[in-house]
């Protein structure tokens, strides 16, 4: 196949499903040094995607505003001889609209069991005609710096029914101080935030509430950490691009559609209706004293 020149990728959200997204752009790089590759998504991720390498510009998209108007796909003007290109069939635990498959010149058909990493992964390949090489790259960008003892507890989610008890927050960051961290506690809305304030106040001064930090000032704080442990959260997706030591936390049996995929350095534990202190706390240790 002629090597593309231009490629508009459209991930507008959530923000877990952009970071998975990433490493097809890393794939696109490396199959074709030179092309240009731009990107639509929700203006409240466009900090993030200006980090992901080979990203020559990224477009920022009200989504509210299309919501009764063309997909962006449909009216992004192609270059002669250009395809839009999109799923065929839906995948198993994941939406699938009929309108993508509408403004798709050609549709490919994926595996219907697929990671949703490995789902962008071989619909780009498939689509340019490359063959996939070795584990998924993210070159999330990373500010330069030393990391430090602290573990990022990513307990907020979009849903409540994946959080985790905060009970069982504290008994793990209990193990934590133990062990010599110290606990970093992001938050995102004032729930979050209080929760936050929860669990440091029951932790002790070891654990700081984060300030409510812009997602690309936080994806550096974040980058500087020793780890995380999280529930499934966009930011819990964006601690596997920065290839953080990291434990995600199911209520639900998505994670193999979802979860990490380097079990060397990252893991996912499930269980219903939670998993229990012992299983997270064997599976962080897992990854970060391996052997």
């Amino acid at each position: 196949m002629t090597a593309p020149r231009q490629v508009l990728v459209v991930k507008l959200s959530s923000l877990g499903d952009v970071v998975h997204a990433m490493p097809a752009v890393q794939d696109l790089r490396d199959a074709f040094p030179e092309v240009q590759i731009d990107w639509v998504v929700e203006r409240g991720f466009a900090p993030l995607v200006q980090r992901c390498e080979g990203v020559r510009r990224v477009i920022p998209c009200e989504l509210r505003k299309w919501r009764k108007s063309p997909l962006v796909a449909h009216i992004a003007r192609l270059l002669p001889g250009g395809r839009r290109y999109a799923m065929a069939n839906r995948t198993a635990g994941s939406s699938y609209e009929a309108p993508t498959r509408w403004v798709a010149d050609v549709a490919i058909p994926l595996e219907p069991q697929s990671h949703a990493v490995q789902r962008g992964r071989a619909m780009c390949a498939q689509a340019f005609g490359y063959v996939l090489q070795g584990p998924p790259r993210y070159r999330l960008g990373r500010s330069a710096g030393p990391r430090d003892d602290t573990v990022v507890l990513i307990h907020g989610s979009s849903r409540e029914d994946k959080c985790w008890p905060v009970a069982q927050w504290i008994a793990l960051g209990e193990r934590l101080l133990a062990q010599g961290h110290g606990i970093g506690l992001p938050h995102g809305d004032d729930a979050e935030r209080a929760r936050s304030q929860r669990l440091a106040k029951a932790l002790g001064p070891r654990a700081e509430v984060w300030p409510r930090l812009s997602l690309d000032a936080l994806t550096d704080r974040m980058a500087q950490s020793a780890g995380a442990i999280g529930v499934d959260s966009g930011l819990s997706h964006i601690a596997v691009a920065l290839d953080l030591r990291h434990v995600q936390i199911y209520n639900f049996d998505t994670a193999w559609r979802t979860g990490p995929l380097d079990a060397a350095r990252q893991r996912s534990v499930y269980a219903s209706p939670a998993p229990g202190v012992d299983a997270v706390w064997d599976a962080w240790q897992a990854v970060t004293m391996p052997g």
